[in-house]
């Protein structure tokens, strides 16, 4: 039972970071849209931007981040006019590119946990179900059943 119980938390951890990483990925990646204030750029770096560059509560991994003396200088440029947001978004590419791609290896990592749990559900009620197992190998209700177990 424990396998089950490892995956079934597997999937929540997964799902907390992901929304977690998606929520302050939104918020950080306002800065490239040109109607986010310039004023407000530090307060973008140190906040969104600081959190990100420090993600570490994930066991699935890390975000690539280019060095922070970087990003900070990037941002100082932007907020004086040295450069425009299209060069203030190609500068940060790099951590942009990092952000997204530890999104892609969550949701691939959820897939997977996903995946095994439906092997437990089939594993599960082929061996118990009996007469009834027809019920259970329908669709529509594994995917409710499953879904009322990740909730």
């Amino acid at each position: 039972m424990s396998n089950i119980q490892d995956t079934l938390q597997g999937i929540l951890l997964i799902k907390r970071n992901l929304e977690t990483v998606q929520n302050l990925k939104k918020e950080a990646f306002r800065v490239f849209k040109g109607s986010f204030p310039l004023s407000k750029m530090k307060d973008a770096l140190n906040n969104s931007w600081s959190q990100l560059y420090s993600w570490n509560e994930s066991s699935y991994g890390y975000i690539k981040f280019q060095e922070w003396d970087d990003i900070e200088a990037a941002f100082s440029k932007v907020s004086t006019a040295s450069i425009n947001r299209t060069e203030f978004k190609e500068a940060l590419k790099e951590s942009m590119d990092g952000v997204e791609k530890y999104i892609e290896e969550l949701n691939k990592a959820l897939d997977e946990y996903s995946s095994t749990l439906s092997n437990y559900y089939d594993d599960f009620f082929d061996k118990n179900a009996g007469d009834l197992s027809f019920i259970f190998k329908d669709d529509k209700i594994k995917e409710l059943i499953v879904k009322f177990i990740q909730s």
